[in-house]
């Protein structure tokens, strides 16, 4: 789902109530929903995509929600997900502006200390198991936001592969890949792909910036962080740039090229 995604709005910004036809029937089958997390994760490049305008990412969603005929509760969970990722892309603050009864209770559980395994009992016990998972992820990445590796590996106590993931997103979402260990980045199964998603992945912020052939750019950007115009935040160690001097930079890349 995640390439399928990427490709469409890298190739034209949007994805349409046919995209959403095409994309959904070969994901899910049988006529039944992803989970919630499971399909966090699937809509990751679209939710990045749309980070700094939330109305756009309801819109764009909509036809995804009647499709699946989702229900408030799943709809309501994926939006404070990607909300609180949105808010770490553009580098405010890690609190949940929420008044939802579970996700108010992460905030109490990180002031207490209280330990992962009580969280997760507790958790279990108060909401559904896709809920539950959502959770869990803001969890682990709250208590080490600016450890990636720390945070990634306490999702895994969970012995749960779409908690770790979710909580790898965030982690990510704030740290940027530098944040990543560099033996976890070298040790990619395949080398390949890898590299593959990395090029999608450049492609789709050209796209987000407004750059007019965004499969051509081959500018490296370990080092930088696009924000739009309304963010004035900086992460001390990384050079923040606005999409207007990535659009020259992208302009040098291609005459290089």
């Amino acid at each position: 789902m995640q390439q399928k995604i990427t490709a469409r709005l890298i190739e034209r910004g949007e994805l349409s109530q046919e995209d959403w036809q095409m994309i959904i029937p070969s994901e899910s089958g049988k006529n039944k929903s992803l989970p919630t997390g499971e399909l966090t994760l699937g809509i990751l490049p679209l939710i990045v995509f749309l980070f700094d305008t939330p109305y756009l990412l309801r819109e764009q969603l909509q036809p995804l929600i009647n499709l699946e005929q989702l229900s408030s509760q799943k709809i309501e969970d994926m939006l404070l997900w990607s909300e609180l990722l949105g808010q770490l892309l553009s580098v405010k603050s890690l609190a949940n502006s929420t008044d939802n009864q579970p996700w108010q209770q992460i905030n109490v559980f990180l002031a207490q200390g209280t330990p992962l395994m009580e969280v997760k009992t507790y958790f279990k016990q108060q909401v559904t198991p896709e809920q539950f998972k959502m959770l869990l992820s803001v969890y682990c990445f709250r208590n080490n936001p600016e450890d990636f590796r720390l945070g990634v590996l306490r999702a895994t106590q969970t012995g749960d592969a779409v908690i770790t993931a979710l909580t790898g997103a965030l982690a990510g979402a704030y740290n940027g890949i530098k944040g990543i260990p560099l033996h976890w980045r070298l040790g990619i199964s395949d080398p390949d792909k890898g590299a593959s998603m990395q090029e999608q992945v450049k492609q789709l912020w050209a796209k987000w910036a407004g750059v007019y052939s965004p499969e051509q750019v081959h500018q490296e950007w370990e080092t930088h962080e696009i924000t739009s115009a309304l963010i004035g935040q900086k992460y001390p160690t990384k050079r923040l740039i606005s999409q207007k001097e990535y659009l020259r930079l992208s302009a040098i890349a291609l005459d290089k090229h």
